[in-house]
């Protein structure tokens, strides 16, 4: 375990100036010139540190767009350059037209905001009573209670099929709450879809559709589209998230990721959420509102990249906040695109970067450049916040926070935390035990802190569960303030005593994989080897990561951590269908690898997709390394190789354009189509 994992933010930045092209708009102002100087800076800096390819960057200002850049590439392998004009991905920026779009429902007095969804969807069902009570403010202010990402099929290569979309409600059916709704705010993509059908069925229009005649087309966003148009892939920047060239990827959730557009129209955008245009004043401050605290959240959770409204991940951003300045911010990211919105309404300011590589993260920082450059231009600051930090002195450290020890998890991690006699808190990874332990000091008041002051934990108890709270500061030179986090982190897991039925056949599963067999074809998720592995966390009985064993085939998670670390949460469940055992994982199904045969190994053999459409898996042996399987691939299908031993993705031939491999010592081969697909194979 790393800081780096503890908080996904750089806390150092080089700037370098880098040579590369930028085109000013013609109604760009000199009073913005020093702005425009530092965003491009860091711009340049993304680039020539090859983190992204293609970045753009544009300001408005009271209504008039007053910076608009670019830097990098429009693709690597062709000669094209990158315009103003061309479009990225917005990733989960896109959440913000969601809930534009909801808000114009309820302006228009066609939603209740707070009447349960159900009044509107009668078919929206699910295995647990208290569905009833989600309304669309839940869905938008991340509270409904919902697992998060049901995300089967979202993410396409070329290929712009909705499924993922349309089968929401059939797969909500089977699925259960994970805490009552409203009682507090974590991040949920599936409440984004479910808005998404929610105004296709108030409304009477098509999700797309709306948007383009209540947005798209009041604003001037002429360069917008979503996964659901027909519009020319190629006019989409190119991006490498797998180091090679690839189709286009298409996130066909337009709720929640759906959205591709430029800089440019994203500022446009903001004038609505602002309350200038389209929206009402009264209508954008309900969504300024600080909806995170109607529930659970960490107290005097002052300083904070998170704090959820209507649509925002924030509504009093960090270091604005330290100005006496509303900031409202959003971020998205997909494994191509990268996206950050930031609107100042009291100063009619707002800037987005859109960029292929990096992350928003890295986003924020062109854009804050921007925005706090405007805000010395105008008088309004005299320099940028230079940041905080913790005191580092070390004290004597009270007896009882030694019972505070144990495991503690969040969806992406279980960690093992010891206290010592000497007021050191050690924070280890079960499952990485050669990895040395993060040490953090006692510094007085119940928290412990690191050695650079940047990072402080301290122990909350909330009813029944505890938690680790994470209150962290990074700045760089230049930048000065750069992020903020003050959030309950991990949550307290103990252990779990399992009779000896139900031990005996998690102790079956340990070690064993499980492979995705409902993917189609043209998923991105096959660009990673598609697998589960299931195995208990060392030291923590009766626990699949945080997912806790209740009987011989289910575990359920049971992670409550309101903001970021809560998310995703999903259950496992194994069954059996013609006598072979399965998993369920939200809403991938998956086959044990001691299901999965091996590869014929004569020269020419035939695979055949099966009436279900599922996956078809493979292993090969060590007696066929260093031979080429070739494979006839039919149309609308794909075949993939994978390394057994690192999980390497070696050949896909739908998002690689080529039928043939050499095979490592042992690997893994997958054919995936539609129904009666047939792959001729030869092996030489």
């Amino acid at each position: 375990m790393t800081k780096k994992k503890l908080i996904s933010i750089l806390l150092t930045i080089t700037l370098i100036v880098s040579c590369f092209a930028v085109t000013a708009t013609a109604s760009a102002t000199e009073v913005f010139d020093d702005a425009r100087e530092s965003a491009a800076e860091i711009a340049g800096t993304l680039i020539a540190a090859g983190l992204v390819t293609g970045i753009q960057y544009a300001m408005i200002s009271d209504g008039e767009i007053v910076v608009s850049e670019k830097a990098g590439v429009f693709s690597l392998v062709e000669e094209r350059e990158l315009t103003i004009n061309d479009i990225f991905g917005a990733g989960s920026v896109s959440k913000m037209f969601t809930a534009a779009a909801v808000m114009k429902l309820v302006e228009d007095g066609k939603l209740d905001l707070n009447k349960p969804i159900v009044g509107y969807m009668p078919d929206f069902k699910m295995a647990d009573p208290r569905y009833t009570n989600i309304t669309a403010r839940m869905l938008i202010n991340h509270s409904s209670g919902l697992s998060g990402s049901t995300l089967g099929n979202a993410f396409l290569f070329g290929d712009n099929d909705q499924d993922a979309t349309l089968s929401l409600l059939s797969k909500l059916e089977s699925q259960h709450l994970r805490f009552d709704p409203g009682a507090f705010s974590v991040y949920c993509n599936d409440g984004f879809t479910l808005a998404q059908i929610l105004v296709e069925r108030v409304s009477g229009q098509g999700f797309t559709e709306f948007l383009r005649e209540s947005f798209f087309i009041p604003l001037g966003m002429e360069h917008t589209r979503t996964s659901a148009d027909d519009f020319d892939l190629s006019d989409l920047v190119d991006a490498y998230p797998y180091g090679a060239v690839t189709p286009r990827e298409l996130a066909n959730v337009v709720g929640t990721g759906g959205v591709y557009t430029t800089a440019e129209d994203l500022c446009r955008f903001s004038l609505a959420l602002t309350g200038e245009k389209v929206l009402g004043k009264d209508t954008a401050k309900q969504m300024m509102a600080k909806e995170y605290l109607k529930g659970l959240w960490p107290k005097d959770a002052v300083d904070n990249m998170l704090g959820y409204g209507l649509g925002w991940d924030s509504v009093d951003l960090y270091p604005y906040n330290q100005y006496g300045i509303t900031a409202l911010n959003k971020g998205g990211d997909t494994p191509a695109y990268h996206a950050s919105l930031i609107a100042l309404p009291e100063y009619g300011l707002a800037a987005a970067v859109l960029s292929s590589g990096g992350s928003s993260e890295y986003n924020t920082y062109v854009a804050n450049a921007l925005l706090e450059g405007a805000l010395i231009a105008n008088g309004v600051i005299e320099e940028k916040f230079p940041g905080k930090s913790f005191d580092t002195t070390a004290r004597d450290m009270p007896e009882e926070l030694k019972e505070y020890a144990g495991f503690y998890g969040s969806f992406m991690q279980v960690v093992k935390v010891d206290i010592t006699d000497e007021g050191k808190l050690l924070i280890t990874a079960p499952a990485a035990p050669d990895v040395p332990a993060e040490e953090f000091i006692y510094t007085g008041d119940g928290c412990f802190t690191d050695e650079t002051g940047q990072l402080r934990f301290s122990f909350v108890e909330e009813g029944d569960l505890i938690y680790m709270r994470l209150d962290a500061y990074a700045n760089a030179p230049e930048l000065g303030a750069v992020s903020a986090v003050a959030q309950y982190y991990l949550q307290k897991l103990d252990s779990v005593e399992l009779d000896s039925e139900t031990a005996e056949a998690w102790a079956q599963r340990e070690g064993v994989f499980y492979f995705i067999v409902n993917e189609k074809y043209s998923s991105i998720a096959y660009m990673s080897l598609p697998a589960l592995g299931v195995g208990q966390t060392p030291g923590l009985p009766g626990y699949i990561a945080t997912m806790r064993i209740e009987d011989e085939n289910n575990a359920i998670n049971v992670i409550q951590i309101p903001g970021m670390t809560g998310r995703d949460l999903r259950d496992i469940a194994f069954f059996m269908e013609n006598d072979v055992e399965y998993a369920l994982y939200s809403d991938y199904k998956a086959i044990s690898v001691l299901e999965i045969p091996y590869i014929y190994s004569g020269q020419s053999s035939i695979c055949t997709i099966q009436a279900g459409g599922e996956a078809r898996w493979y292993m090969t042996d060590s007696t066929l390394a260093g031979k080429t399987v070739s494979v006839d691939v039919p149309e609308n299908a794909s075949f993939y190789v994978y390394d057994a031993e690192t999980g390497l993705c070696l050949m896909n031939s739908y998002a690689f354009g080529i039928n043939q491999a050499e095979l490592p010592e042992n690997a893994f081969i997958a054919f995936a189509g539609e129904p009666g697909a047939k792959f001729e194979i030869t092996l030489k």
